[in-house]
């Protein structure tokens, strides 16, 4: 257990530079007693008690930070009274966020968490377990269609307009985040690998016509996938979009004749699972929410900042 004087003595020990084992010896030190010794909290709560103010002052909100090392909210409360309590009694001034300006952070967050749903997490980190690859999603192989697999394993992002107003606020806050350019980078080597299967089916035909007719048949076929679009209200592809327009033993039949052609195509599968990995991981909330904390967008310039709360209008 640890009180608030506690608490002013290890925030205070840290403002003066000293490390957690410094501060545990102090305390040690200064204990009167075996007993008053055994009442010093241990060198993991010194680090709780760093960590939280850390949160403090970065002014990251109380429900964020009750789970970030074990403490609830009633107990983050509490701290968060006598981190101001410290604060005041040493002068120094602290800055709140305005509820609006806050609930305008929290709704880009939920805006993010919604665009993360729509991606298909591969889950590499258990490929050491499983031999499974997200090539082969809902039991079918989407190898002969790499813009199929892109569609479905993804959110559609070029029309802003479906992810609604709060997208381009969105947007400017994360305009440091990599996953706009690594969403891209996916995309167009999906698209890459799908224009390198059209040139090489050409040059099979000629050899193999019947192979062409399978392979045009199998292109009009997917047609539907190339106006398909993932949106906040569908947050995972749809059944039918798992029925896909050739068996497993055409499909690698012809994936053997296009690897003859495309010799690191294998290489390529597996560039474009990684990338889809980078995409989820992109977007864990633990990287976006300082992010989104430190950008800012147009609205933000409306929010009035201040300690006391605000009257704006909603954000």
């Amino acid at each position: 257990m640890i009180d608030e004087g506690v608490a002013h003595k290890v925030w205070r020990l840290l403002d003066e530079g000293k490390t957690l084992s410094d501060i545990e010896g102090i305390l040690l030190t200064k204990a009167r007693s075996k007993k008053a010794a055994q009442r010093v909290p241990s060198i993991t709560t010194f680090g709780r008690l760093k960590s939280i103010r850390d949160k403090f002052e970065k002014e990251s909100p109380n429900k964020r930070i009750s789970s970030h090392r074990g403490w609830g909210p009633k107990k983050v409360n509490q701290l968060r009274g006598w981190w101001e309590e410290y604060n005041r009694l040493k002068g120094t001034p602290i800055e709140r966020p305005s509820f609006n300006k806050q609930r305008h952070i929290d709704r880009l967050l939920e805006s993010a968490s919604q665009i993360r749903e729509c991606i298909i997490n591969p889950h590499l980190e258990l490929r050491t377990y499983t031999d499974e690859s997200i090539w082969d999603w809902a039991g079918e192989n989407w190898r002969l269609s790499p813009s199929a697999w892109f569609h479905v394993m993804t959110p559609f992002l070029p029309d802003e307009k479906l992810w609604g107003p709060r997208f381009p606020y969105l947007k400017a806050h994360l305009e440091k985040s990599l996953f706009w350019q690594h969403y891209e980078e996916l995309g167009n080597e999906a698209s890459k690998l799908q224009a390198e299967y059209r040139e090489a089916a050409k040059k099979l035909a000629e050899e193999d016509p019947s192979f062409g007719t399978a392979w045009e048949h199998i292109q009009e076929e997917l047609d539907e996938y190339a106006e398909s679009v993932w949106v906040p209200s569908i947050a995972s592809p749809p059944e039918g979009m798992a029925d896909l327009p050739w068996d497993e033993e055409i499909c690698q039949d012809m994936l053997s004749e296009f690897a003859k052609l495309i010799l690191d195509l294998d290489d390529r599968f597996h560039k474009m699972e990684q990338q889809l990995q980078q995409l989820w991981d992109d977007l864990d909330p633990d990287v976006i929410e300082p992010l989104i904390e430190q950008g800012s967008c147009k609205l933000c310039s409306k929010i009035a900042i201040d300690s006391s709360g605000s009257s704006d209008k909603p954000s």
